[in-house]
């Protein structure tokens, strides 16, 4: 039978077991930087697909701004500024169709339009409008730019901005406002 042998705790520790205990070391430290500090590989990757498609809605946008469409066109500003007035019972009509073209969303997309009926109080008609609208801050800013070219001026009375819930990056702002033009 084999007897058992005292061990001097005080002894010191072999090359081999010195060894495999800094490799040791080093796995734990390793392993712990990873799980508490270094981003996993599905967050890597769910970084490196909003990167990529950020810089597409950049492209897209650079390339929209460069080429204009054939037979598209956006309503300009009139160069007198504020002092143009309103517009016409035609021009009103106009605006409400004007802000769902394609070309004037850019990157916007809308939810949800509600509009009621034309009001007539004397020669001055007006019309409400509520948007619901999704897209990039960037895409959104735009579109609110181009509102103010419309051919009947849009006087916004409630107006909220929040992100959106999905993580998206994208943004959705409620829009309440009325048209108003002259009935001549």
């Amino acid at each position: 039978m084999m007897g058992l042998q005292s061990v001097d705790w005080q002894q010191k520790p072999n090359a081999r077991e010195r060894t495999m205990f800094f490799a040791a070391m080093i796995v734990f430290f390793l392993g712990f930087l990873k799980a508490c500090w270094f981003p996993s590989r599905s967050a890597l990757s769910d970084l490196k697909e909003e990167l990529h498609k950020l810089e597409q809605e950049k492209s897209v946008s650079i390339h929209l701004q460069a080429t204009p469409q054939a037979g598209a066109t956006i309503p300009q500003i009139p160069q007198s500024g504020s002092t143009a007035g309103i517009g016409s019972l035609k021009d009103v009509q106009s605006a409400i169709g004007t802000i769902s073209q394609p070309l004037l969303l850019r990157g916007v997309k809308i939810q949800e339009v509600k509009t009621t009926d034309l009001e007539h109080e004397g020669n001055i008609v007006s019309q409400n409008v509520e948007l619901q609208l999704v897209g990039s801050f960037y895409s959104m800013a735009e579109y609110l730019e181009s509102l103010e070219s419309l051919p009947a001026p849009l006087v916004i009375e409630d107006f909220s901005l929040a992100l959106n819930d999905d993580r998206s990056g994208k943004v959705l702002a409620d829009i309440k406002g009325r048209f108003y033009g002259m009935d001549k």
